[in-house]
């Protein structure tokens, strides 16, 4: 959705594989033709999320211009994906602590496999002989880990 500004295709990004292509949308009963290379059903969710937040905002604000009705519209999709932008960050940082438990878990499991199995031919034995006597305990913190 970044190229919302009508402009010739043939001068996009050469990074770009595929063309732009172009689409006749409405936005507040104003017309619009529109690049973009996300594809029709894509553009038409845009189309339906503009319409039904400038609607809602107009509703609510009686007797404004249309200009005044869009930027309230823009500064409210803008809060909104902010707020995404925010909610999305924070689950980020939640599933990369777990993932960071998880492989310091494994790594001391592995850490004390290895060290066990290294200790085996000084005790006389494998570290299978007396189980449980070099195995890594799990934290808590692991057990607790849900999706």
């Amino acid at each position: 959705m970044k190229e919302l500004v009508k402009k010739d295709p043939s001068k996009s990004s050469p990074a770009k594989s595929e063309p732009p292509a172009w689409f006749d949308i409405a936005i507040a009963g104003k017309r619009f033709t529109i690049a973009s290379r996300q594809g029709e059903a894509h553009i038409r969710q845009v189309e339906r999320l503009l319409n039904a937040t400038y609607e809602e905002i107009k509703s609510r604000s009686k007797g404004q211009s249309i200009l005044h009705l869009a930027l309230l519209t823009a500064l409210n999709l803008a809060d909104q994906l902010l707020m995404l932008k925010d909610s999305q960050d924070s689950v980020r940082g939640e599933w990369e602590q777990r993932l960071d438990l998880i492989v310091a878990t494994l790594d001391a499991a592995l850490t004390a496999e290895s060290t066990a199995e290294e200790a085996a031919p000084l005790n006389g034995g494998s570290s299978e002989s007396n189980p449980g006597s070099t195995s890594p305990r799990i934290p808590r913190e692991l057990a607790s880990i849900r999706d």
